[in-house]
């Protein structure tokens, strides 16, 4: 097989067989060591929304939230009720590059290079090339 090939049968194992799924964000993710591994950055992938995310944490978590990337907003938000809340913040952040603290990945990914990462993709293929 093309190594590309070898390295999207790779990924696909990977993914079938990780779960860094967690009930809520703590101080240590799971995933953190491989997000960092791969250079992944979710803001590529995801944006947090009213439907996708504020709607389904809690008011208080909204506000922290929003006084991460718009805290000037803070007190007004939070005469408001939730639903509102959660609309408002979906605006907020709207182009802040904010995530969730399960989504965010340590500063040591931003000293990694694309060089790096496609460095060891390389040596992961070559384990299992054939």
């Amino acid at each position: 097989m093309p190594q590309d090939e070898l390295v999207r049968l790779l990924a696909i194992c990977a993914a079938a067989s990780v779960d860094v799924i967690t009930p809520r964000a703590t101080a240590q993710q799971p995933g953190t060591a491989l997000a960092q591994a791969v250079g992944l950055d979710m803001t590529t992938w995801w944006q947090p929304t009213a439907e996708g995310y504020f709607k389904h944490v809690s008011k208080a978590v909204i506000l922290e939230a929003v006084a991460e990337f718009a805290p000037e907003h803070v007190n007004r938000l939070a005469k408001l009720k939730k639903a509102d809340i959660a609309s408002e913040a979906e605006r907020l952040v709207a182009g802040t590059g904010w995530m969730p603290a399960i989504f965010r990945v340590e500063a040591s990914q931003d000293s990694a290079t694309e060089t790096d990462a496609d460095e060891t993709v390389d040596a992961v293929a070559a384990q299992f090339s054939l």
